[in-house]
């Protein structure tokens, strides 16, 4: 009699464990197969291009690049620009611009005339010019030119 209860504990214990494993199977058996699905729809979506570092918020007419771009002599070759917003020691903000540009070096001294004609209140931090080793090095004042400037 005792014997046949210990067996019917046992085999109530067992009915349990198997009963709960396969309702946890079951639950997670659900759960792959819909990231599965998920996974199959994002990988069957065509990526939607947006244009590289496109901001809606920003008005380009008021962008300083986009200005100094426009009013530099066409006769010089813009190799980059690179615009940083900073904020200096006194937490007042500043924009740093690293302009590249090769050509004539009377045309680069120009430069500084569209800043002026601009009205931008700046300061030239750093004027690297290098006489280029290529083709076009070989005409006369031919230079390249990194300068860095802030616009306060």
């Amino acid at each position: 009699m005792k014997n046949k209860k210990e067996l019917k504990k046992i085999f109530i214990s067992i009915l349990t464990f198997v009963i709960i494993s396969l309702g946890m199977s079951y639950y997670m058996n659900i759960k792959t197969n819909a990231l599965e699905n998920e996974k199959v729809k994002v990988t069957e979506k065509e990526p939607k291009y947006e244009g590289d570092c496109v901001d809606e918020n920003v008005a380009l007419s008021d962008d300083i690049v986009i200005k100094i771009i426009e009013k530099v002599d066409s006769s010089l070759d813009i190799n980059f620009v690179n615009k940083f917003d900073e904020i200096d020691e006194n937490n007042k903000p500043y924009t740093s611009i690293e302009l590249s540009v090769s050509g004539s070096l009377d045309k680069i001294k120009e430069i500084e005339n569209v800043l002026n004609d601009l009205n931008l209140n700046y300061k030239i931090e750093n004027m690297d010019i290098k006489n280029p080793k290529n083709e076009k090095g070989n005409q006369k004042n031919y230079v390249d030119c990194i300068m860095t400037f802030k616009v306060i």
